[in-house]
């Protein structure tokens, strides 16, 4: 299944998320460094795993952004340096 972009994750992306590269880190300038840093670390790893990940990827409703989603699996990654710990159902919140 590595490199796949699972069912899971599909159905949460919005459907233009299609021409947002996927392995590659969008960066938001409206965040800090230490949340880039740590979003770019993870995609590390995810790539180290030969797993599929997108950044900066918009919501199916379009209310959401992903900080960063495992294509493979369909978790999404939120990163947060503020103490938010509220994101919703499967996603990980990583306090930075």
């Amino acid at each position: 299944m590595k490199n796949e972009i699972s069912k899971t994750a599909l159905e949460k992306l919005d459907r233009y998320a299609g021409s947002h590269s996927t392995g590659c880190v969008r960066i938001n300038p409206n965040n800090s460094l230490k949340h880039e840093m740590a979003k770019l670390k993870m995609a590390y790893k995810l790539a180290k795993l030969n797993q599929a990940f997108m950044t900066e990827a918009k919501s199916r409703d379009r209310n959401r952004r992903f900080d960063l989603i495992n294509l493979t699996t369909g978790t999404i990654f939120e990163f947060e340096t503020n103490g938010k710990i509220n994101k919703g159902k499967d996603v990980i919140t990583v306090k930075i």
